[in-house]
């Protein structure tokens, strides 16, 4: 099934999630992690949105419908944390979609009705947000301000959290400000290695003021007229702090947040330039260069040292259906080779020196299929 989320955990080990349960790789052999209803310690659901390694070493996976679990090494199977809630029910049936650990090293769960804290000492979930305005909201991403403030994105907005008071407010935008945030269509919040607060949005890339605590648009475009003009689908940022902007029409947009210079990659006539101007994911491999997943199904190569992109076109061969091939996620193993999450077709292993693909299925062993080589470091 699809891929929606990659780790690779302290052992080296890859770890993929999403529809169909867990998969995780170790450099030889696939090992499937599915539901059973009939199992206490299987995962509770198919439907897997995030598998995240915290700083202690312990593997958590979050679910659409069936709370989070987290991996029990030893025994090799999951621990499925529940707990009631007057308004909520019990933690297991809720949608999360982020595992997010701040800098004092806390463990969150973010979605619907708010978010848990993991209390390690006991081993439990402590509901954060009860506050009667946000009990029916779905969070799916969080990042922190501070050690105590934080911010919450939803279909419906942004919140502000202050974790000591329990103060809750929606940020609203500024009706006077042209350049204010209008919060419809939010696509993304990372925070920078400047500590700075980013949004992806249907009309621009949006940066949070603190001292207002608003957003406002960050111009992309070289006309007034045109800052409404891109629409954001994804924002990475690389090993120099460059923002990277994948696009819905303007192609592969940089920006540089301490000088305010940005640029783009689109479509041109040009056989280096990028094949389409529709972006929907964007990688950094260990030498620099950038990968980018286009629409309909491509796979980029921008080769950053002669700033040349080459890319691979419907490179799984099926013909019937040639919108299967859009790249959603990507990671990179030890021999520097790439494992892509694709749209329909699951998990592809792409083999950087002999160019070719191959599509992941159950009981598939690398061992024998003639890619003897390890992830482990």
């Amino acid at each position: 099934g699809e891929v929606l989320s990659i780790a690779q955990d302290k052992k080296g080990f890859l770890w993929f999630a999403g529809r169909g349960g867990v998969i995780r790789y170790d450099g030889f052999r696939f090992h499937t992690y599915k539901p059973n209803p009939n199992d206490p310690f299987a995962l509770g659901a198919s439907y897997l949105t995030h598998v995240f390694e915290d700083s202690f070493g312990e593997l958590w996976v979050a679910t659409y419908g069936a709370g989070v679990a987290r991996l029990n090494r030893q025994l090799d199977n999951f621990y499925i944390y529940k707990y009631k809630n007057e308004k909520m029910g019990e933690i297991n049936n809720q949608r999360f979609d982020q595992i997010y650990e701040d800098e004092q090293k806390n463990l969150w769960i973010v979605g619907t009705g708010g978010v848990a804290l993991y209390d390690r000492l006991n081993d439990k979930f402590d509901r954060y947000l009860k506050d009667s305005s946000v009990i029916n909201e779905l969070f799916f991403a969080m990042v922190q301000l501070d050690v105590n403030e934080y911010l919450f994105l939803a279909p419906s907005g942004v919140y502000f959290w202050n974790r000591r008071t329990d103060y809750v407010e929606k940020i609203v935008p500024d009706a006077k400000n042209p350049k204010a945030h209008p919060f419809a269509t939010t696509r993304g919040m990372i925070k920078d290695k400047n500590g700075n607060i980013w949004l992806g949005h249907e009309k621009g890339l949006c940066k949070f003021i603190p001292s207002t605590k608003t957003f406002e648009i960050i111009p992309l475009n070289n006309k007034e007229s045109e800052v409404a003009a891109v629409s954001v689908l994804r924002i990475t940022e690389d090993k120099s702090g460059m923002l990277w902007v994948a696009t819905d029409g303007n192609g592969l947009m940089y920006f540089d947040s301490i000088t305010n210079a940005f640029g783009n990659y689109t479509k041109s006539p040009l056989p280096s330039s990028l094949n389409s101007p529709v972006v929907r994911s964007v990688f950094e491999d260990k030498v620099g260069d950038l990968w980018v997943g286009t629409f309909p199904a491509a796979l980029n190569h921008y080769d950053r040292s002669n700033s040349y992109f080459s890319y691979y076109s419907n490179f799984m061969r099926n013909k019937s259906d040639v919108f299967s091939n859009n790249v959603w996620s990507f990671s990179e193993d030890e021999r520097n080779d790439l494992w892509l999450g694709v749209d329909k077709l699951g998990l592809v292993y792409f083999d950087r020196k002999s160019n070719t693909f191959a599509q992941h299925y159950d009981g598939f062993d690398f061992s024998k299929k003639g890619f003897p080589h390890s992830v482990l470091s």
